[in-house]
């Protein structure tokens, strides 16, 4: 009869082991996890138009050189232009800075490129902004806002940029982590239209979110990792209290 009870807490023991084991592999996952995949893919395939702002670490740039390693790990939104011409719009952001750069092909004269950011003073319980560089100058309604524009080869690039909130004044201030739906609006053209005088109503409505550091999405195995550790440390903490002298 006691050999078959020392059987039996051997057994008992070993599984043990083993959930322990298993134990520490979701904890070894769970830390690696946000290593391997530190950007969040938040709205991306979603059927609205959203640009998920990525956090990146150090200071940040108002240049228009897209090969700058703060772009490695942008988002890249592509963005009709009001004459056809499809634009890449990339955005990070520091917790502290946004900026945002476009790029797209360009034929005109350097004098009738435009491009804008307008962002809906309703959505973000301000003024209206428009964030805009156009004919070689900065066209923004915020004096803040930074913008710089180049033509190469063809290809347009435009960078635009600003602190998160602003000390003072009635601009929008950008949280983390806060989805502003229908919050901004994108256009480029090619006519030297001024950003201030562009008619957005044609110009439809995109999404904006600042993400924090760690936004993983889909979320599933990092739930369902967090599930089995739990259960995994309450076996064998009810293990301990049963062989515990």
């Amino acid at each position: 009869m006691s050999n078959g009870k020392l059987k039996g807490q051997s057994s008992d023991r070993t599984l043990a082991r083993i959930v322990g084991a298993f134990s520490v592999i979701i904890l070894i996952f769970l830390s690696i996890y946000p290593i391997v995949f530190p950007i969040a893919s938040a709205h991306e395939g979603e059927e609205a138009a959203w640009v998920p702002v990525h956090q990146v670490e150090g200071n940040l740039v108002v240049s228009t050189d897209p090969s700058l390693s703060q772009w490695s790990q942008s988002h890249h939104a592509m963005v009709a232009g009001l004459d056809g011409v499809t634009m890449d719009l990339m955005s990070v952001h520091n917790e502290t800075y946004l900026v945002l750069l476009a790029q797209r092909d360009f034929s005109a004269s350097l004098n009738k490129a435009g491009v804008s950011i307008y962002f809906n003073g309703t959505v973000f319980n301000s003024s209206t902004d428009i964030w805009g560089w156009v004919g070689g100058q900065n066209n923004s309604t915020d004096p803040s806002v930074k913008s710089a524009g180049t033509l190469t080869g063809g290809v347009l690039t435009v960078v635009v940029g600003r602190l998160l909130a602003e000390a003072a004044g009635s601009t929008a201030r950008l949280n983390i982590g806060v989805a502003y739906d229908d919050g901004i609006k994108v256009a480029s053209w090619n006519n030297g239209t001024a950003a201030t005088q562009l008619n957005y109503d044609g110009v439809g409505s995109m999404g904006l979110e600042l993400l924090p550091h760690l936004d993983i999405f889909p979320r599933t195995p990092f739930v369902y990792a967090t599930v089995l550790l739990a259960g995994a440390v309450a076996f064998i903490l009810l293990e301990f209290r049963r062989f515990r002298p």
